[in-house]
């Protein structure tokens, strides 16, 4: 699968904010998107997830041969800089929660501690609370509900 930006345009107001932005994203990679403050990296990414509607351009996930401009944006997800997590959880009970909640879209279900050792989340800090957790280790929690 890929997602095809080509030549995003967002507005608000008279500040143009996209201006015709163009990106090819291919699934199992990982991509970063570097600017300053105020460049635009949130506002595509809300285009993206259809938060906000953008002006001009389009959105395309290609797959199989086929092009389609409205297909399923659940499977397109990105991670906050600051991660929002619930602090009163443990990270297992976090991610338990979360398989519980989304079991019936995840394919390939692993158990959560398969989940935890791929993150390389370690034994005795999965039973931790996550308000102790660094910074890296809310961002490894929070990366497991997109993928």
């Amino acid at each position: 699968m890929q997602l095809i930006l080509q030549d995003i345009e967002k507005n608000f107001g008279d500040k143009k904010v996209l201006k015709k932005s163009s990106f090819t994203f291919e699934k199992g990679k990982i991509y970063g998107l570097l600017g300053r403050n105020g460049a635009g990296k949130t506002t595509l990414f809300n285009c993206i997830s259809e938060e906000i509607k953008y002006d001009g351009g389009s959105i395309i996930f290609h797959q199989d041969g086929k092009e389609n401009v409205k297909s399923d944006y659940s499977k397109v997800g990105y991670v906050f800089s600051e991660p929002i997590l619930p602090d009163f959880l443990t990270g297992y009970e976090f991610v338990k929660f979360f398989i519980d909640i989304n079991k019936d879209k995840i394919e390939n279900l692993l158990s959560i501690d398969e989940y935890l050792d791929w993150m390389k989340i370690d034994k005795e800090d999965r039973y931790r609370l996550i308000k102790g957790y660094s910074h890296g280790m809310k961002n490894k929690i929070q990366m497991l509900t997109i993928l």
